[in-house]
């Protein structure tokens, strides 16, 4: 009886409309759960708090927009955007290969989506490449950027960065913190494994440390040495 009052509420949730239903048992939640997907819409849930919208416009919109960003053009969304909303952004930024970051403005922090789709060494991605240099862990049958893989990454950055980067000094916790929100923003937006990032979530690591690095440049640098190293190059 409960969940056909939900379905019925649900079905008549208007275009930016939320609905939060508080005081859910884990078996009720996962029941909403799957009416919201049933009925296209969006959720979000927290604790015993599931939440609700109709974002079918609003992603729509977005994803015009988002799609016809040029290489490095930038997209600055609304300051008011509601948790769902910004889940549901980092979603698509993720499935359309955006960078989608935190951008402080006068009035408020604001979301941010960058087009990286450039071509580099003939078209190729060193984001995606160093996933592949680097990754080597396995979840669900699917390679991940384990935290073993993680350690061995930070001792050969450690290594190689003062011979690429004109940085200077450099401070290895900012890559560790990095590692670590990436981790908690992927269990957040909804991929339930913690023992290692997936390629999407890795290059949103690899985003949040490229300032720190030099830029995409070092990334390709780091790709070339660790090649030669692996193909019995000098380390």
């Amino acid at each position: 009886m409960v969940m056909r009052s939900l379905k019925d509420k649900l079905a008549r949730l208007g275009p930016g409309e939320h609905l939060s239903v508080p005081d859910l048992c884990i078996h009720e939640v996962d029941e909403a759960a799957m009416l919201a997907e049933d009925l296209h819409l969006s959720y979000d849930v927290s604790e015993n708090l599931l939440t609700v919208a109709n974002l079918q416009t609003f992603l729509a919109n977005l994803e015009t927009s988002a799609a016809a960003l040029k290489p490095v053009e930038r997209l600055h969304l609304p300051c008011n955007q509601t948790k769902l909303e910004q889940k549901e952004t980092h979603k698509l930024g993720l499935r359309l290969a955006l960078d989608v970051e935190w951008s402080r403005a006068s009035d408020g922090e604001r979301l941010v989506m960058t087009s990286r789709r450039e071509s580099m060494d003939g078209g190729s991605d060193p984001f995606t490449a160093a996933f592949h240099e680097f990754a080597t862990g396995m979840c669900r049958n699917q390679r991940i950027f384990s935290r073993v893989d993680f350690a061995n990454f930070k001792t050969f950055l450690t290594r190689q960065l003062p011979t690429i980067s004109n940085r200077g000094q450099f401070d290895i916790s900012v890559v560790e913190l990095a590692f670590d929100d990436t981790m908690q923003l992927q269990w957040d937006i909804g991929f339930r494994g913690k023992t290692g990032l997936s390629n999407q979530w890795f290059q949103v690591f690899l985003q949040k440390v490229t300032q720190v690095l030099g830029g995409r440049d070092v990334i390709s640098l780091l790709i070339s040495r660790r090649r030669s190293q692996r193909d019995g190059g000098n380390p």
